[in-house]
């Protein structure tokens, strides 16, 4: 196709990050609809960030062999670093009974499935966390942006413990537990959940969730009174 503004050969398709500028743009004696609508124009845009990056992340997994992405030594650190900041096990109780008493209190989901059907997080007879989770030796990248927390199974020396459902003993090993940083759960000794997400669509998550009254109240439990913090969800966002 030639272009009959200066003759030179052109295609019809654009990319989308140029599709959504020319959408956008102000243009003299026109009027842009699109710019009239608020907040509801902010949250378009950010629904158009989030796929123009998620276009270009997938032109990067598609051409790994091109891009040479094996050369670059920090995407194999990563899982490493990880590891420094979130775990999802029970800890040692003779290295840091401070860490192992908050963990085993605070941070084993709540025992569901077979063993508890009747538990809240139960969903058409499965788990809505999707607990328990697999056990996976090192920590790796996952498909969703999340990864795939370190969980050592007992037979790989991973740690358990005893708790009571309905009057029975259960050994609980690291499969149950919910992931958590050390610092944190020293800090405020309750439930601080952590996730580390390197999604694109971590952008769409923070941009969405400040605007969520719920966000307040999963925080603070707020009576007039005495306002104490009660419960943390907390998501590590690497952008």
């Amino acid at each position: 196709m030639i272009n009959p503004l200066n003759g030179e050969e052109t295609t019809k398709k654009v990319n989308s990050m140029n599709y959504y500028a020319y959408r956008l743009m102000i243009r003299q004696n026109a009027d842009n609809y699109l710019l009239r609508f608020r907040r509801l124009f902010q949250q378009h845009c950010v629904d158009l960030y989030v796929k123009i990056e998620t276009e270009r992340l997938t032109f990067i997994r598609l051409n790994q062999a091109k891009l040479r992405s094996e050369e670059y030594i920090h995407l194999r650190d990563a899982p490493d670093q990880i590891d420094d900041i979130i775990c999802a096990k029970i800890p040692d109780h003779e290295a840091d009974p401070d860490l192992h008493d908050v963990v085993i209190t605070n941070m084993i989901h709540g025992l569901c499935g077979a063993i508890n059907p009747q538990s809240p997080c139960m969903v058409d007879g499965k788990c809505s966390e999707r607990y328990p989770r697999k056990f996976t030796a090192e920590t790796v990248t996952g498909n969703d942006g999340y990864p795939l927390y370190r969980r050592r199974s007992p037979d790989d020396n991973g740690r358990t413990v005893t708790t009571k459902v309905k009057r029975m003993d259960f050994v609980v090993d690291n499969s149950w537990i919910v992931p958590y940083s050390p610092l944190i759960s020293k800090t405020f000794k309750t439930h601080c959940k952590v996730e580390y997400c390197n999604s694109v669509k971590s952008t769409k998550y923070i941009c969405k969730y400040v605007t969520k009254g719920s966000a307040i109240w999963r925080f603070l439990d707020c009576n007039p009174q005495i306002p104490t913090i009660k419960f943390h969800a907390i998501k590590l966002v690497v952008m």
